[in-house]
Parts: C-alpha cells; sequence; structure tokens
C-alpha cells in the first residue's frame, strides 16, 4: 500500500471521526432548515434514530462479548476482560462516558 494512502487510512483515522461529524451535522441541520421543530417532531426524530441505531450497537455488544469470552487473544499479556455489569448496564443505556 503506498505510504500516503497508508498514513491518510491508518494513522489519520481520527481525522476521518472529525470529518464524519461535521458532515453529519452539516446534514441534519439543512434537512431541518424547512421544519417546523415542536416536541412532537423532537420525540418521532429521536425514536425513529433510536430503533435505527441500537440493532447493530446491540448486535455488535453482544458479539464483542462473545469474541472476549472465546476469545484467547491478550492484550498486553492479560486475558481480555468481560464488561462487569455497571459498565455493561451503562453501554445499554447509551451513558458510557457520563457513568464511567
Amino acid at each position: 500500500m503506498p505510504q500516503p494512502l497508508r498514513l491518510l487510512l491508518f494513522e489519520k483515522g481520527s481525522l476521518g471521526v472529525a470529518i464524519f461529524f461535521v458532515l453529519s451535522g452539516f446534514v441534519i441541520s439543512y434537512s431541518l432548515r424547512q421544519v417546523k421543530i415542536d416536541r412532537a417532531y423532537v420525540q418521532n426524530f429521536t425514536l425513529r434514530r433510536w430503533v435505527r441505531l441500537s440493532p447493530p450497537y446491540y448486535a455488535s455488544m453482544v458479539a464483542a462479548i462473545a469474541i472476549a469470552a472465546r476469545s484467547p487473544a491478550q492484550v498486553k499479556g492479560e486475558p481480555l476482560a468481560l464488561p462487569s455489569l455497571p459498565s455493561l448496564f451503562a453501554h445499554l443505556l447509551y451513558l458510557q462516558d457520563v457513568l464511567a
């Protein structure tokens, strides 16, 4: 793989996250420019977003836990650790950064 491409894809990956958030914010605000935003709209938007994002999020959590439980892999010489119940609960509620 050419050095500039490898640098862009693997060593500067955090730049892609920042670009994603900027573009996402622009697209969401652009799509709302003609919409009357009231309580019902916000509730409907939140529910639709939760229904769209939660299944893959929860599936990836189950997959990560299953892999960690069955994997002989090690990180820094220690086996992969399973999450604690409070940590799992925080992730289920999307509050891992708040309750951590």
